[in-house]
């Protein structure tokens, strides 16, 4: 029996709830599976059961590797490699920069693939400048390695920051399950509106991010002491976890508005709650890399007002689909959030424009497809990989 052709995704993902990252390894494996190729995803962190269950539907082949081993992750993924001896290795939120795609290529790995999820700008000093060089003219040449780029800020960062060469760099932008994330119809917004306690004639803002000093939610939190002034009635629903958790709920006590403001905790269900709500807020305060709570809030046909930082540009269009605020400017998303919440037929509008914007450009399927295309980008992996490619 022959060697089945595989893919092997090499994610530093802790996937404790079904997010947007998970939908897209799903899709991806089922796409591979339809193909005639294996799906094998090698995860940093186990799996919760209902997790599981998704990706063993379509058929992929989960692994745990955590990089924090030391020198048994290096040999564990030895062994995953000799064991289902991948012809395409896709990293994700894996550190480029460093001697791992040089054991790939040793391993017998035709293509290696990174994609850039998160990188920041850097001011590097010049010593550090000339080894980025000489690592960019070195290594990607000799072990064939390409990269993606989420945002085209992302590539931006990787050419000026990081020395990278632009021809190595696709942008492929983010996807959202368009099936899953949607709008609502009359009685599911009521069962909605139940589930999450919103009282009778109320309005919701959400949001949806990890509450850490990055994502901006202090900034929300003050906003909002402005804008309920002139709309008392309105619930903020914030769903995520992490270190500020307390701190957030004590200044939202300490604004007066612990009564409209609830804090959801982690959640699988953020389809629920971007169909609950009418205004979605992303506040983020540092270079966001693309933010794809934003798409999912334009998915569910929800006016989305968003910082104007990194990538997020990249998939609002200000004023049509969403509205652009600065960072660290509350009183700028109190009057997005005011207006939107005010005339509710151009909120209303711009949903429809977000969820079209959704539909055509940043779809789940077209994130696939071009991905899927970038594995032939690599040397020796066009003929083997050509099949698996979108008609």
């Amino acid at each position: 029996m022959g060697h089945a052709q595989t893919v092997l995704s090499l994610l530093d993902l802790n996937p404790r709830k079904f997010g947007s990252m998970e939908e897209f390894t799903v899709v991806l494996s089922r796409e591979l599976r339809a193909n005639g190729i294996r799906s094998v995803l090698v995860f940093s962190h186990p799996l919760e059961p209902g997790i599981a269950k998704k990706f063993q539907e379509v058929g992929a082949v989960c692994e745990v590797l955590d990089w924090r081993w030391g020198r048994r992750f290096y040999r564990e993924l030895i062994r995953l490699l000799r064991q289902y001896r991948p012809e395409v290795v896709h990293l994700h939120f894996y550190d480029q920069f460093s001697f791992l795609p040089v054991l790939l290529k040793i391993c017998g790995v035709s293509s290696i693939l990174y994609t850039d999820h998160c990188r920041q700008p850097v001011v590097f000093g010049r010593s550090e400048r000339f080894a980025l060089k000489i690592w960019n003219a070195l290594l990607p040449p000799l072990t064939g390695m390409r990269f993606i780029a989420i945002s085209e800020h992302i590539k931006r960062v990787l050419v000026n920051s990081f020395e990278m060469h632009a021809g190595r760099i696709r942008v492929v932008l983010n996807g959202v399950n368009v099936d899953r994330f949607r709008a609502p119809t009359t009685d599911e917004q009521s069962h909605l509106r139940a589930r999450f306690g919103v009282p009778p004639e109320h309005k919701v803002v959400a949001a949806a991010a990890a509450l850490i000093p990055v994502k901006g939610i202090s900034y929300l939190l003050q906003a909002a002491g402005i804008f309920l002034r002139a709309h008392p009635k309105t619930i903020v629903l914030v769903a995520g976890d992490g270190p500020l958790l307390e701190s957030l709920k004590k200044e939202a006590a300490l604004l007066g508005i612990e009564e409209n403001v609830r804090f959801l905790g982690l959640i699988s269900n953020v389809d629920q709650l971007m169909a609950v709500a009418d205004v979605v807020v992303v506040p983020s305060v540092w270079q966001e890399p693309a933010g794809l709570v934003v798409i999912e809030g334009m998915a569910c046909g929800r006016p989305v007002v968003a910082t104007r930082v990194g990538g997020i540009p990249e998939y609002i269009k200000d004023g049509v689909t969403g509205i652009l605020v600065e960072k660290r400017s509350a009183q700028q998303i109190a009057d997005a959030v005011a207006q939107l919440l005010a005339f509710s037929e151009r909120a209303q509008e711009m949903g429809r424009a977000a969820r079209r914007a959704a539909r055509t450009e940043f779809s789940t399927a077209r994130w696939v497809a071009e991905t899927l295309e970038s594995y032939a980008m690599a040397p020796h992996t066009e003929r083997s990989l050509a099949v698996a490619l979108p008609k």
